[in-house]
Formats: structure tokens, C-alpha cells, sequence
């Protein structure tokens, strides 16, 4: 198994593909009636603030990602940097939103799907996208990535008709700043917290480290395009459409708003293709947070955080970790019974502990360890990073309370595993990590 290594496949284009896909750019419908309801019709400023944040803390992705160019993405630059304890925490928290993001990806198809095609029971959608999506990762990442990238071309002309369908439907006068401008600072904020989800893509890029030709300059690029390229397409969707529906009085359902919007704007043949291509979006999308979501597993496993047998496995022949990838596709079918909603709350508890630590370790890693002095090294290491911790607890503060909750309960289980299972077994991984990055400091 020592041998057998994840194989550098991928260069700068397939890097943003899987990260944009990662990010769904028809993700923006998946949410639109809850964000809507939330920041009072607001969803395009609420998109503005959560890109704000998420480019300041891109930019400590991209300096840890240059030192550290691991799969392990947050929990590599806790750990090395915090300490390996904190690390873990960092990853297991990550593992939520890895491992949650597949099942959303799962759960969408039945949404999307199940008004067009009424008699076709809901676990049959499900099942059928769970064990599409796991093949493919499984037969590799070359044939994942080029299924990824038609997808995501096709994503881009759905929404750039949803564009033009919503600007058609708008008179001139009607067009105004009101989806831009908070009505209420406090609601945007609170819709702001639940987006973070929406630009995982670029923190997921930085897991494939390992699969990257050249990564010290490859991900840092993939990161920051990715997170410009998700921010400024879900900030002029979201827009336009919100100029048709300012508050939720015309959505019949909250959470599954977007085929009401397509048959709305487009009529009865649209509504159709978007359906499909959203349900084909949750495809690439899943492909990419499995890849994503089976590398952290991998590191972790490899490091033995977690069994190492089973986590720290690479298929000889694929190069992939095939017990990871299955494990995930399982976990999917959770999709099953789980509403869209809590999905999506869990997933922003994980998202914004790996942000807050990255942020941190960028500091902590260039002004304490390396000693970085000087103007530049200050703004980059210190302001910028700063200003990235400041942003992320703003969001931290207007979470919901079922986020905080199973966030909490989620790291609860971390440490029991962490302080009970492995003491009962003798094993203590952290010595030896701990080792390793002193040698490497």
C-alpha cells in the first residue's frame, strides 16, 4: 500500500472545472426560496457579503496551500501549524460538510426531477445518483473530470437563459438595487452564514494538492479563479431572478423553488431542460465532493486519525481511494429521509471551522513560526488573514441554531472517538505527528 500513490493527473483547467462543479453553478436555485425568505428578497447582497468573506479567506488558502501542497487542505494547515489535537478537530469538523455535500448532491435529482416525473418514487432518484456518481470516482479521476466539465458547460447556459428569461420579463423601470441592498443588516448576514455552503468548490480544490501538477502554483490560481468565477455568476443570477420575485408570497414551496421559477420564465420546455440539467449539475457536483471528500478521508486515514486500512487505502490500479469513495456513496443515501434544509445547516458549521483555522494558521504559521517581518508580510500575513477571522465570526454569530447544534453534537463525537477509542486501543497518532511538525517547523 506504501507504494501506491495518488497520481499528479490534474493541471490548472480541470482544477477550476472540478472546483466550479464542486460549487454548483446551479446551485444558486437550490436555495433561492429560503435565502429569499431569510434576507427579505436580499439574496443577491447576501451573495455579495458571503463572496467578500470567502476571497479574504481564499487568500489564506493560498498562502498555507503553497507550504503545505498535502490532500489534507484545513486540517493539514491546523495541523501542522495549531497543533495535531486541533488539527483533528479541524478535520473532523470538515467530514461533516465532505461527507454531507455528496448526500445533498443525491438529495437534489428528487427535487428537481420529482415534479417532471410525479409516479417515479423518490428513493429510486436517489439510489440511482448515489451509485452513478460513486462509479465514476471509482473508475478514476481523468473520466470523472471530463463528465465534470460537460456538466458544468451545461450549467453555464442554463443559468445565462435564466438571465435572459428574467431581464425579458422585467420592464425597464422595474429594474432597481433592492436585491442588492440589505433592508436588514442582521437577515442578509444570517442568509450570508447559510451560502457559505455554495463556495466550497474553492476550499475543495485545495484537498487534490496531490492529484495536481505543479500545486504551489496550480491551486493557489484554481482557488482564487474558482471563488471569483461561483461569486460573480451567483451574485448576477440571483439578481435578475430576484427582480422577479422580491419576497416568497409567489413560491408555492420553499424549498424547491426552481422548477416554479424555470416553467414561470421559460415555459413548460425550459422547465424541462432545467430540470435535467440541474439533476445532471448534482451529478458533477457530487462527482467533485466525493473526490474531494475521499482525499481528506484519505489523509486522515493515512495519518491514522482513522482506521488506516480502510481510510488510508489507495486502489493499486485506479490510484484512488476506492474504500473511501464507497463508504461516501452509502453515506449518500442518507438523502433518502434527510430534508434539504438541515443539510445545508450542517454543512455551513463545518465550512466555516476549517475557514476560521486556515485563517489562523496563516498567521500563526508566517508571523510566529517563519517570523515574516515588513510591510507586505504584515497586510498578507497578518491584515488580510485578520480581516478573513473577523468576516467568518460575523457569520459564525448569525448561524442558525440547528447549525450550532449539530455542529457541536458532531464535534461531541470527535473527541469521544478521539479520547476514548484510541486510548482503549494504545494508539496515540498525535505523538507522532506532533514529531513531524517540529521537524518541519
Amino acid at each position: 500500500m506504501s507504494e501506491v500513490r495518488l497520481e499528479r493527473k490534474l493541471t490548472l483547467v480541470p482544477l477550476i472545472i472540478v472546483g466550479v462543479a464542486y460549487m454548483t453553478p446551479m446551485a444558486i436555485f437550490d436555495t433561492f426560496g429560503i435565502i429569499t425568505d431569510v434576507t427579505g428578497g436580499r439574496v443577491a447582497g447576501a451573495y455579495i457579503i458571503t463572496t467578500l468573506v470567502i476571497l479574504l479567506t481564499a487568500w489564506s488558502y493560498i498562502q498555507m496551500v503553497k507550504v503545505y501542497p498535502n490532500a489534507g487542505s484545513a486540517y493539514t494547515f491546523a495541523q501542522k501549524t495549531v497543533g495535531p489535537k486541533i488539527g483533528f478537530l479541524v478535520g473532523w469538523a470538515a467530514l461533516a460538510d465532505y461527507m454531507l455535500l455528496p448526500m445533498i448532491n443525491v438529495l437534489l435529482p428528487r427535487i428537481y426531477l420529482g415534479p417532471v416525473f410525479p409516479s417515479v418514487p423518490d428513493w429510486l432518484w436517489a439510489f440511482s445518483f448515489a451509485v452513478a456518481i460513486t462509479a465514476l470516482n471509482i473508475f478514476g479521476l481523468k473520466l470523472s473530470v471530463r463528465v465534470t466539465a460537460l456538466l458544468v458547460a451545461i450549467q453555464f447556459a442554463i443559468c445565462g437563459a435564466m438571465i435572459v428569461f428574467a431581464m425579458w420579463a422585467t420592464p425597464a423601470e422595474s429594474f432597481t438595487v433592492q436585491p442588492l441592498v440589505p433592508l436588514d443588516v442582521t437577515t442578509v448576514l444570517a442568509g450570508a452564514a447559510v451560502l457559505v455552503y455554495s463556495f466550497l468548490g474553492f476550499d475543495a480544490i485545495t484537498t487534490l494538492s496531490e492529484d495536481s501538477h505543479n500545486p504551489t502554483v496550480n491551486i493557489p490560481k484554481a482557488v482564487l479563479y474558482t471563488a471569483l468565477v461561483g461569486g460573480g455568476l451567483f451574485v448576477a443570477v440571483s439578481y435578475f431572478v430576484q427582480l422577479q420575485y422580491p419576497d416568497v408570497t409567489k413560491f408555492d414551496n420553499l424549498d424547491g423553488v426552481s422548477p416554479q421559477i424555470a416553467l414561470e420564465l421559460g415555459g413548460p420546455g425550459f422547465q424541462l431542460a432545467f430540470a435535467f440539467a440541474a439533476a445532471f449539475a448534482s451529478l458533477a457536483s457530487g462527482m467533485a465532493s466525493q473526490i474531494s471528500a475521499s482525499r481528506l478521508l484519505y489523509v486522515m486515514g493515512r495519518d491514522n486519525l482513522l482506521p488506516k486500512r480502510i481510510f488510508g487505502y489507495l486502489s493499486p490500479k485506479s490510484q484512488t481511494p476506492t474504500f473511501n469513495i464507497l463508504i461516501l456513496g452509502m453515506i449518500s443515501l442518507i438523502a433518502v429521509v434527510t430534508p434539504l434544509t438541515v443539510a445545508v445547516s450542517l454543512i455551513s458549521f463545518g465550512a466555516l471551522i476549517a475557514f476560521s483555522f486556515v485563517n489562523l494558521a496563516t498567521i500563526i504559521h508566517f508571523l510566529f513560526i517563519k517570523k515574516e517581518r515588513g510591510l507586505g508580510a504584515i497586510v498578507s500575513y497578518g491584515v488580510i488573514p485578520f480581516l478573513g477571522l473577523i468576516s467568518v465570526a460575523i457569520l459564525w454569530s448569525h448561524l442558525q441554531a440547528m447549525s450550532l447544534i449539530g455542529g457541536i453534537t458532531w464535534l461531541a463525537i470527535g473527541i469521544i472517538y478521539a479520547g476514548v477509542l484510541w486510548r482503549l486501543k494504545g494508539i496515540d497518532p498525535f505523538a507522532a505527528l506532533a514529531a513531524t511538525a517540529e521537524v518541519e517547523k
